[in-house]
């Protein structure tokens, strides 16, 4: 089936997770914050802010636990 990774593929993996995660929120939520500090289509904007921040938090949460796979 799947073998645990070792301590450089944990790294590189992690790092992968990252980026992907910082690509996100830099994609959806920084465009949202901008409309939520301007007042313009607040419930939308909050609504994406939140969901892209949880996102990102959720993929940095899962990078920590690929590094922590020893």
């Amino acid at each position: 089936m799947l073998k645990k990774p070792n301590q450089n593929q944990s790294v590189y993996l992690a790092a992968v997770i990252q980026s992907i995660a910082v690509g996100q929120f830099v994609w959806m939520g920084t465009p949202a914050l901008d409309k939520v500090y301007a007042l313009v289509d607040l419930p939308n904007s909050i609504n994406t802010f939140v969901i892209s921040l949880i996102f990102y938090g959720i993929l940095t949460l899962l990078g920590y636990w690929v590094l922590d796979s020893e």
